[in-house]
């Protein structure tokens, strides 16, 4: 395969990017000329470095991995996507640079209307700047889709691979970490399209908020304002979850996707009764969400669990946009021996789970995703920390299917998913503002069904933490049918 796509074009970018970072270029005294003379010019170099560990990464992992012949026609149909996408920046990224010297001199003048007209023009050419860049983050999903919907299908072709011959097992290994090891790159394509941008745009905002300390400027327009927001779009669907009262809500879909919201705890546990869930789970279920401010989904079967799990995150979606913060999302799995299917089934819908969380990247922050599992008491497990690789998501999850008949685990009465929570509080690296996690499970809480000392316990710490404003975790429970 050719190099991940054209380095002459994507250095265009940076050669953009040296003239934007550098304060000097919209300064007319000595002074604000040397505010931050050199500084651009070493951060492109560093950029441009980074780019070309990338590009290589790609490729050697492309080289080395069992590539499948439909992923890899469409891998390259995007990489050129992604060549005139990044070429289209560039070229954006140098007109924003241009307004913005003219907009700053506008501001600094008496004169009304040319204030307004580099207003509007400064304005144009920076929503054509995150236009670009949300091209380009589009163009990267649908690679890390096409990855992810590859190893789904190489799951699916090697079912109970752990307990085939050790030769089957090396190379399906092999396979998974040469995909991972792809879509370890591609989380850093996108990073460095994201970070690239956003240092524009902060160090636009520090010449902008210098001048108005400086008294140059009286106020700061809404186009400064506006590009410091990072405002998630939603849909009407999504907007209609959002609009949920966290107190006693749920939100269920069916197999088309259609939607309806359960409002009041007598709702939401009379649909559990007379849908076949267990009546005590969705109980339960009702108490974690309404302690840490969120609403419970419901899947009636493993195909279902998919679109439950979209609804989950468009109500996060409606809460980040009351802060401008990165979201970390940990699955918290039920491993016990009903739950094999709707395992199978996060591995199949995870494609469209991550096309789910798109518009966070879209508005220019980082998504993480983590995994924990749980059963018995004392054999939870994080399975995988948190990680902007989504592709490594998919590998952990095929891991876990791959090992169920022989490490998975339960106990009765229900299953220990305050265990399983614990862990996730205090064994994840949380750091965003936005921490999430989704509660999987078709069974009660064991250690409310069993209250001896240790039990009480782990349930009095997960619920402290959850009360804390300095943990901040927000526990979205899904309750399936056994």
């Amino acid at each position: 395969m050719k190099a991940f796509f054209g380095r002459r074009r994507w250095a265009q970018v940076f050669v953009g990017l040296s003239a934007l970072l550098v304060f000097g270029a919209c300064s007319k005294t000595e002074e604000k000329k040397g505010a931050g003379n050199g500084s651009g010019e070493m951060e492109a170099r560093h950029l441009r470095v980074e780019y070309n560990a990338l590009a290589d990464q790609y490729n050697s992992a492309v080289k080395d991995s069992y590539s499948v012949s439909q992923a890899t026609r469409e891998s390259g149909a995007y990489l050129f996507e992604l060549d005139q996408a990044l070429n289209e920046l560039a070229e954006r990224i140098e007109i924003l640079d241009h307004k913005f010297t003219e907009y700053v001199n506008g501001l600094e003048t008496l004169d009304a209307q040319l204030r307004k007209k580099t207003d509007k023009e400064y304005g144009d050419a920076l929503n054509a700047v995150t236009d670009s860049r949300s091209k380009c983050f589009d163009i990267v999903s649908s690679l890390e889709a096409s990855l992810i919907k590859t190893l789904a299908s190489l799951h699916e072709n090697a079912a109970n691979a752990y307990a085939k011959p050790e030769e089957v097992r090396e190379k399906l290994e092999a396979q998974r970490k040469g995909f991972s090891a792809r879509g370890n790159t591609l989380s850093g394509m996108r990073r460095l399209i994201l970070n690239s941008v956003q240092e524009v745009l902060t160090r636009y905002g520090l010449v902008l908020h210098e001048r108005k300390e400086k008294g140059l400027i009286q106020h700061l327009p809404s186009v400064v304002t506006q590009a410091s927001e990072k405002e998630i779009e939603l849909d009407v669907k999504e907007q209609k979850i959002g609009a949920l009262n966290s107190a006693s809500s749920a939100v269920v879909s069916d197999t088309q996707g259609q939607t309806k919201l359960l409002n009041g705890k007598d709702e939401v546990l009379n649909y559990a009764e007379t849908h076949g869930f267990d009546i005590e789970a969705a109980y339960d279920a009702l108490e974690i969400a309404k302690s840490s401010g969120s609403i419970v989904g419901f899947a009636e079967n493993s195909a279902q669990l998919g679109n439950a799990i979209q609804n989950m995150i468009a109500h996060v979606k409606n809460t980040m946009n009351q802060n401008n913060g990165d979201l970390e999302l940990v699955f918290a799995l039920d491993y016990s021996g009903s739950m094999s299917d709707d395992i199978q089934s996060v591995i199949a819908n995870l494609a469209e789970i991550t096309k789910a969380l798109e518009a966070v990247h879209k508005s220019g922050r980082t998504v993480k995703l983590g995994i924990i599992s749980f059963g018995e008491p004392k054999r939870e497990k994080v399975e995988l920390e948190l990680t902007s690789n989504f592709v490594s998501v998919q590998t952990a999850l095929a891991r876990l299917f791959d090992e169920y008949h022989l490490k998975q685990h339960s106990t009765d009465p229900g299953e220990a998913s305050y265990h399983g929570l614990q862990i996730a509080l205090e064994g994840i690296s949380w750091s965003s503002q936005n921490k999430t996690i989704l509660l999987i499970t078709d069974e009660p809480a064991h250690e409310l069904r069993v209250s001896d000392f240790e039990n009480s316990a782990i349930v009095r710490n997960v619920n402290q933490k959850l009360k804390s404003s300095v943990t901040g975790v927000v526990i979205y429970p899904i309750v399936v049918t056994q």
